[in-house]
């Protein structure tokens, strides 16, 4: 992949783009980005504090020569490139959905319904199928999110239409414009990674360093349920709860993390 674009000149970019290329293209995620976004900083930070023992517990480093004594840091560096990569290929996205006049359409439907479904969720005192859709602010989310978040809108508004229409009256023109705008965007997204060479090569540095990433994540959960075996709450702080899928949430934890690691790692060598 060329250097033209300026996200490949930071330095945790560069310092995994060699093993990127090693990357088996046939091999799965089956893991979203947001939650690697999430899981890199709070592991790496989590994983310094454990790695020498202490007063009776042992560190993670105890799990023997399979793990690499700068693992925490590979990890957090991972994430970090990780972020910068998916920031700037939804910038890409995003670029080409505004020259279309989508992107502020798709937008301003997301909050209408976001706005009268919280009217609902309040006067029913009902969460299911509202719970969660909070997480869909029009101002927070990329272009895979917002066709997301426009679909699991439309759905919650068929759900309660009785009530829905009480508050803003017929629902559904706005219920067909945000199933629309959805399947719209799900398609251009699709389209642009097809056509697109930037977009493309981006897209595929965005999955192959996801893969480095989730790799040296489950090597660390597994040297920490090997090493607290015998020590459930020292291992359930390490493993931490379940992944958020809202990305903005995701991206807000990673930005700390971010900040984060590049106080502490100004610079890097290769790897």
């Amino acid at each position: 992949m060329g250097t033209e674009n300026p996200v490949l000149t930071h330095p945790d970019v560069r310092r995994w783009m060699a093993a990127a290329e090693q990357v088996a293209d046939f091999e799965q995620l089956r893991t979203e980005i947001p939650a690697l976004l999430h899981e890199a900083p709070r592991l790496a930070q989590v994983a310094r504090r454990y790695w020498e023992p202490g007063e009776a517990r042992p560190g993670l480093r105890d799990a023997g020569p399979m793990l690499a004594p700068d693992l925490p840091a590979q990890i957090d560096s991972l994430g970090v490139a990780l972020l910068r990569v998916h920031e700037t290929l939804q910038e890409e996205l995003l670029r080409h959905v505004s020259e279309r006049g989508l992107w502020e359409r798709s937008r301003h439907v997301l909050a209408e319904l976001r706005a009268v479904l919280e009217f609902v969720r309040v006067t029913l005192e009902v969460e299911e199928p509202l719970a969660g859709l909070e997480r869909y602010h029009p101002d927070e989310l990329d272009l895979h999110e917002l066709a997301e978040g426009l679909a699991a809108m439309a759905f919650a508004a068929e759900s309660h239409r009785e009530t829905f229409e009480q508050i803003s009256g017929p629902a559904g023109p706005l219920i067909a414009e945000a199933e629309a705008l959805s399947d719209h965007l799900r398609q251009l997204r699709a389209s642009l990674i097809a056509t697109r060479p930037v977009i493309q090569s981006l897209t595929l540095f965005r999955r192959r360093l996801a893969l480095l990433l989730r790799a040296r994540i489950r090597l660390l959960h597994a040297a920490a349920r090997y090493v607290y075996r015998a020590n459930p709450t020292v291992l359930e702080h390490v493993l931490g709860g379940p992944f958020p899928t809202a990305g903005h949430e995701a991206r807000r934890a990673a930005q700390v993390g971010l900040k984060r690691h590049e106080r502490q790692y100004p610079r890097h060598l290769p790897m």
